[in-house]
């Protein structure tokens, strides 16, 4: 991580470098030649790409949310495109407007593509069920099977820090619990992502006792606060959020109680100090 802000100013350098450059070599002297090969050439990308990848990883045997998560990822050309354009253009090989197509398909397609995976989530929901072609019947990904075998239990989302404390805390207690990650190393968990629907139903959230989400993510604590008021299930909800005005707009979509780690840490050792203090022993 220090690595990566350290040298994050010279890559939005270069970056900047890498858009004026493609600005450069934008000619759209006779525009119809050029705008139109580039609409249907960024079509194709943007739809073809990702249905190439669901495709094979329907195969594999990935429910269709997996694949179509990663399918609209690879939804643009790459930036080593353009540097075989600008080789074949510097040799003589391509021409101007040749030039000018790709580099209007790398900026179609890279701005599409960005809104594709930042809004994927949504956009899944939209079309799921005509993915449905690309899902085989038996997939390779582990079924869920636990409705039913859950009642009057706690929903732990993360166990890890936080998560894990509550966790030895209802094991201690012989509390039934079903905890939900992708790290397996402290506890058994359902391994998997809390914004997936699927999950989530098989989690007989509308007969726990208690959901707690211990993930400080604001997305995905959005998704779970609305799959709770879309399916009616009145289960209290408790939350993490990393800052104040996150939690702030956690409890108006529903969360009973927003727990913001920081701030408590703050408020436990503020009190330990004035104990320490009031009674003069040494800190």
């Amino acid at each position: 991580m220090e690595v990566a802000s350290r040298v994050r100013p010279l890559r939005d350098f270069f970056l900047a470098l890498f858009f004026l450059y493609l600005g450069t070599t934008l000619n759209l002297t006779g525009s119809g030649a050029v705008i139109l090969p580039a609409i249907v050439f960024s079509v194709f990308v943007l739809v073809g790409n990702p249905v190439i990848v669901l495709s094979i990883m329907g195969f594999l045997g990935y429910r269709r949310r997996t694949s179509f998560l990663a399918s609209v990822t690879v939804a643009q050309i790459s930036e080593f495109s353009l540097i075989i354009m600008a080789m074949g253009l510097t040799l003589g090989h391509v021409g101007d407007s040749d030039m000018s197509t790709v580099v209007l398909v790398g900026i179609i397609t890279m701005t599409a593509s960005t809104y594709l995976i930042l809004n994927s989530e949504k956009i899944f929901e939209r079309i799921k069920n005509l993915l449905l072609v690309f899902e085989r019947n038996s997939t390779g990904e582990p079924k869920l099977n636990l409705t039913g075998q859950y009642k009057d239990h706690v929903v732990l989302f993360g166990i890890h820090r936080t998560g894990q404390v509550l966790a030895n805390y209802f094991e201690k207690a012989k509390m039934p619990f079903v905890s939900v990650d992708f790290n397996p190393e402290f506890h058994p968990v359902v391994f998997g992502d809390m914004g997936d629907p699927e999950i989530l139903d098989a989690l007989s959230l509308e007969k726990a006792k208690l959901i707690i989400s211990t993930v400080p993510t604001l997305d995905d604590n959005e998704k779970l606060l609305e799959y709770v008021r879309n399916k009616k299930i009145a289960t209290k909800v408790i939350t993490s959020a990393k800052t104040k005005s996150d939690a702030e707009v956690l409890k108006k979509l529903g969360a009973d109680m927003v727990v913001v780690p920081e701030v408590v840490a703050g408020v436990y050792l503020r009190g330990l100090l004035k104990r320490k203090l009031e009674a003069k022993k040494p800190l």
